[in-house]
């Protein structure tokens, strides 16, 4: 009983102290700024998170990128163009502990003058 606590604390130090591998998901053409960035965790027990980008008004989204740091494997990665969303996934045995960045490139598109008002 004893071993099963110590690998139990070895391993929550493992997962506190480093993040270990990157897993970098790409999705859409790589052009525009940089205008959406966010970092965040993901728990124990959350095996689905969504994370919403923001994307600005007079813009159009092109580029996602997000990055996973797990020292014990990737998820599924997948984002949805109809909300603007990446959705993070782990199986239901697999580890979820870790952290992820996601950015986002865009492009300006034509602006009417009333929403050129609403930015200013």
């Amino acid at each position: 009983m004893q071993l099963l606590y110590i690998c139990l604390f070895l391993l929550s130090v493992a997962c506190n102290c480093t993040y270990g591998q990157q897993y970098t998901f790409k999705f859409g053409q790589n052009k525009g700024e940089v205008s959406f960035s966010v970092g965040g965790s993901i728990g124990f027990f959350e095996k689905t998170v969504k994370i919403p980008v923001v994307v600005p008004k007079c813009s159009r989204l092109n580029y996602v990128q997000v990055d996973i740091y797990n020292p014990f494997g990737p998820p599924m990665v997948q984002f949805d163009w109809d909300v603007n969303t990446a959705i993070v996934t782990y199986g239901a045995l697999q580890s979820s502990v870790s952290k992820y960045v996601v950015i986002a490139k865009t492009t300006p598109t034509y602006c009417s003058q009333s929403d050129r008002d609403l930015i200013n």
